[in-house]
């Protein structure tokens, strides 16, 4: 990707990319989004980026792998389910 790109995390269970050299007065423009993790488990404990991959671990109980695209969109490349008894904090 080029330019000023941030990824963030959240207690939406939502993986976001940003461009913070396209803003308005409402912030950076949001390039994609993907919901990683269950909303109503509280989110997202942590996350690592590496070569366009993103790994989160959640408060779900589960850790995700995510493709990071060139054009600043995402998907989910695997769920690991069922590998903890209890939140997953960090990777």
């Amino acid at each position: 990707m080029n330019g000023a790109k941030l990824l963030t995390s959240s207690n939406d269970g939502c993986v976001c990319v940003w461009d913070l050299a396209q803003s308005s007065s409402r912030g950076p423009l949001k390039l994609g989004s993907c919901a990683v993790h269950a909303r109503a488990s509280g989110g997202i404990f942590s996350m690592h980026e590496l070569n366009l991959k993103i790994l989160t671990a959640s408060k779900d109980h589960t850790v995700a792998l995510t493709q990071l695209r060139t054009d600043g969109g995402t998907e989910v490349v695997s769920r690991f389910e069922d590998i903890h008894g209890g939140a997953v904090r960090y990777i």
